[in-house]
């Protein structure tokens, strides 16, 4: 005697509860984020000016900060 089964129905995966998720994710990462002052810009690749030449001859990064302004 065989016995056959059923077919079962592929269980439907609902995305809503993701989508909660990633917005509560979303919000909490933006509410605890820290933000950096964006009126100064550090640009790479510059060459060190002569007033910070005992910085750079200690072997530390010359940097050069570009004010933006509008």
């Amino acid at each position: 005697m065989r016995l056959q089964r059923s077919p079962r129905q592929a269980a439907a995966i609902s995305l809503v509860a993701m989508i909660d998720v990633l917005m509560i994710l979303l919000v909490f990462f933006m509410v605890t984020s820290t933000y950096l002052d964006l009126d100064m810009v550090p640009l790479a690749g510059t060459e060190a000016p002569a007033a910070s030449a005992p910085a750079a001859a200690r072997g530390a990064p010359a940097r050069l900060l570009v004010r933006l302004g509008g």
